[in-house]
């Protein structure tokens, strides 16, 4: 039953649209919403590094390179692939992100969700890293496209993953006994 909330509570934030997203992202304290912030933005280039150094080449490993990748132009399939890596990486990472948010007691963890993945902080650390890194990696990983499918995807997948990760990560808490 609370799972249904869960869902009811992000069904009625992604239908209000953006005033409702900045309601919710207005109730953190200053320093919580920056300290939230910093983690989603942290845990994005973790994400993204992961994606190109680890996960993309164990994918190709296992279900094989696509055609045209790594060539000068990329093609439909490599791009395609480049992009669902990305997107299960930063999943990933932000779910880690919401469990130790969790475990460390957050408060309001729909607020917290929506501060640590929005499409700013997606967004600039996506930014970031095709600044920083793009010769180290494929060029499918890089582009402005990409920029935008994972900024706009940050409200509607990565917070619910942080969410995800804040309830588990309270559920999962070691009890305290009154004993030392």
């Amino acid at each position: 039953m609370a799972s249904a909330s869960i869902v009811v509570q992000l069904l009625e934030g992604l239908t209000s649209g953006m005033v409702a997203t900045r309601q919710m992202m207005g109730k953190l304290k200053g320093s919580h919403a920056m300290l939230a912030l910093a983690l989603g933005i942290s845990g994005a280039l973790v994400a993204l590094h992961l994606a190109i150094h680890v996960v993309g080449p164990t994918t190709r490993q296992w279900l094989g390179v696509p055609v045209g990748f790594g060539e000068d132009y990329a093609t439909k399939e490599a791009w395609r692939q480049a992009r669902v890596i990305q997107i299960l990486s930063l999943a990933a990472v932000f779910f880690v992100v919401g469990l130790a948010s969790g475990v460390a007691k957050c408060s309001k963890p729909l607020a917290w969700s929506f501060w640590a993945a929005n499409p700013f902080s997606v967004g600039l650390a996506y930014w970031l890293y095709q600044r920083l890194c793009s010769g180290s990696g494929p060029g499918e990983y890089f582009g402005f496209a990409g920029l935008a499918l994972l900024a706009a995807a940050a409200p509607l997948v990565f917070a619910p993953c942080v969410l995800l990760g804040i309830r588990i990560g309270r559920v999962a808490q070691p009890q305290r006994t009154g004993m030392p």
